[in-house]
């Protein structure tokens, strides 16, 4: 049973605590990522350890959140599609301190780090990242930017048809396929 190699297992909840986090679940899918099998304690896994960062981070536990960002880039190698996506804490750590040059600093490494993962959907997240932040912050020059990318890459036919649901509770529209 692959259950039990310790990767496997790390990744099955690591999956589950992000079912859980995106239904708004927020202590359940912590207290599945602290349910380590008994035989093995694998809560320090990099998986693990960043799934632990992203609920802080929602929980609006920044100094926890940033600790263990912290500690997934120095232990692991993230690729830019996941790199991409953790970018999210300091960008939330930014943004809650109102630290808009911080901020936007963390949206372009998100932006760049997205694009060179060449993930469709990690991009259009990015740039509606980008979208959101410079509305918060009145930048009108880099909500323009970032909307129009944003916009012709929902045009693009080869967009995962979901995508257009992840970015709806964003306040973006649905586009016709």
């Amino acid at each position: 049973d692959d259950r039990s190699d310790p990767m496997v297992a790390a990744a099955i909840r690591v999956s589950s605590s992000c079912a859980m986090l995106e239904a708004g679940l927020l202590a359940e899918a912590r207290a599945v990522l602290d349910a380590s099998p008994k035989d093995q304690d694998d809560r320090s896994q990099p998986p693990i350890v960043a799934a632990r960062a992203v609920i802080a981070s929602y929980r609006g536990e920044i100094d926890e959140s940033l600790e263990l960002w912290d500690e997934v880039r120095e232990g692991a190698a993230l690729n830019s599609g996941v790199f991409a996506q953790l970018t999210r804490i300091e960008i939330r750590a930014a943004r809650s301190r109102g630290e808009w040059a911080v901020e936007k600093h963390h949206i372009e490494r998100m932006v760049a780090s997205a694009e060179e993962s060449r993930a469709v959907t990690i991009v259009a997240t990015a740039l509606a990242e980008g979208v959101w932040g410079s509305w918060l912050s009145q930048d009108g020059t880099m909500f323009g930017d970032s909307g129009a990318r944003l916009d012709r890459l929902m045009q693009e036919p080869t967009l995962p048809v979901l995508t257009n649901f992840q970015l709806t509770p964003l306040g973006f529209r649905a586009t016709a396929r």
